[in-house]
């Protein structure tokens, strides 16, 4: 739950707060640091970055300053104390090098254990708890959903949404007032835009579920406001998520990562077309969607990677051999027999025709890995979800290595397909023809 922040206020007398630039005092103090070797170049100018400054004033840092002592004393007594911590914080300010940008893509529909919090998935990019500061702007811009207004002043977030994946990167200070054209370009934002589906796609490759990224919001070291990307926000379920459980776990994502940015793996265009189908596959909400697109994933890793054709048209002997062929007795998956992973390939590419087509189902129950029968679609989803991201899995680590399963010869055409039937065959390496 969080609530509003009881901030408190003090509201400065007008004749004083209006009129101070008139004090000798200030006078001296503009001199002063109008003289500076460093500060000259600080205040009444422009302050930030290359592609991000704001204006900042003298006249604003001494109010701020006041207005801290007066609040820290609870008087206008002068509080010696109060005063060092005020202005050792200011000092700092005015003499830094350097603007710390901190980048942060609320992941939306994931938990995490302790343990993992705060550690590296992928070259500067962190996966932790957003702060409270980070679900307060991210709420503010829609990035991270509200889950109940428990009153005017309260809301309450998930704690499926209030982790982020971050990156911190930093640039030169730039002062001074003169224009630059044309401005230069701010960093894409995030910064690891380019990386970050590859990174969401190793954690749903390893841990299921269907964890996405919200809108990317930037902060800076100086404090002074934030900018967030409308990047596309995929859909996520909230009764399915995404749960990353300790480090060994952390380790398997970290590797399926530097298998998914592998060129070998880039170029693998079926292998790339199976990751995505299953990527997508988690984040559908109806179960029927989900079903297709791993059949899809499924035609691709285990029909068109290994260039099969059967001379009868029957996909489904092909995904049942496939799918036997690489995943019977894996522990992963609970060591299922080779028969139960084809009734369940079967069964379910059964479906999946009538459903493409429109037409009636079939009125046979479907399988389960564990060779139990079910109407369930729901539970066949899931079992089909873990055999596809387990044989990802596998088959990325092959290609990493080289290998490659062996290929199958193309099945023997039946006594029907002889006698005239219409069949199909692989001509080059894209293109089919019908021939009788």
């Amino acid at each position: 739950m969080f609530t509003s922040k009881r901030i408190k206020e003090w509201y400065p007398p007008k004749f004083w707060w209006n009129s101070f630039e008139e004090l000798e005092e200030m006078r001296q103090l503009r001199s002063f640091v109008q003289g500076h070797r460093v500060l000259a170049s600080r205040v009444d100018t422009l302050v930030g970055t290359a592609f991000n400054a704001q204006r900042r004033d003298l006249a604003g840092l001494v109010r701020l300053l006041v207005y801290e002592l007066v609040l820290a004393n609870g008087s206008w007594t002068f509080g010696q104390e109060s005063f060092d911590v005020a202005y050792e914080r200011l000092e700092a300010e005015l003499l830094v090098e350097t603007i710390t940008c901190t980048d942060f893509a609320p992941f939306l529909g994931f938990d995490g254990s302790q343990d993992i919090e705060g550690e590296e998935i992928a070259a500067g990019v962190v996966l932790r708890r957003m702060t409270d500061k980070e679900i307060s702007i991210a709420v503010q811009r829609a990035a991270t959903p509200i889950e109940q207004y428990l009153s005017p002043q309260t809301i309450q977030v998930s704690r499926f949404n209030q982790w982020a994946l971050t990156a911190e990167h930093t640039h030169p200070l730039r002062t001074g007032d003169e224009s630059l054209t044309p401005p230069p370009a701010a960093p894409v934002l995030p910064i690891y835009a380019d990386v970050l589906p590859s990174i969401v796609a190793a954690i749903r490759l390893v841990c299921g579920g269907s964890a996405t990224t919200s809108y990317a919001i930037r902060t800076d070291s100086l404090g002074e406001g934030y900018s967030a990307a409308l990047t596309p926000i995929g859909p996520t379920d909230p009764l399915r998520p995404t749960v990353l459980a300790g480090k060994a776990t952390l380790d398997r994502i970290r590797s399926a990562y530097q298998h998914l940015t592998n060129p070998v793996v880039t170029a693998d265009r079926p292998l790339s077309t199976a990751t995505r189908q299953v990527v997508l596959a988690g984040s559908r909400g109806l179960v029927q969607d989900r079903l297709l697109n791993l059949i899809t994933a499924a035609e691709a890793l285990f029909i068109t990677r290994l260039n099969l054709r059967d001379p009868n048209g029957r996909k489904s002997v092909l995904l049942q051999s496939g799918a036997a062929d690489m995943l019977t007795g894996d522990q992963a998956l609970g060591a299922p027999t080779a028969e139960n992973v084809r009734k369940l390939i079967k069964a379910v590419y059964q479906w999946r025709n009538a459903e493409v087509h429109g037409s009636a189902h079939p009125t046979a129950p479907l399988r389960r890995l564990d060779g139990t029968v079910t109407n369930d679609l729901s539970a066949v989803a899931t079992d089909l979800d873990a055999m596809m991201r387990r044989a990802l899995l596998r088959t990325l680590g092959d290609a990493i290595q080289g290998t490659r399963s062996r290929q199958r010869q193309p099945l023997q055409p039946s006594v029907r397909s002889q006698t005239g039937r219409s069949t199909t065959s692989r001509v080059d390496s894209g293109h089919r023809r019908r021939r009788s």
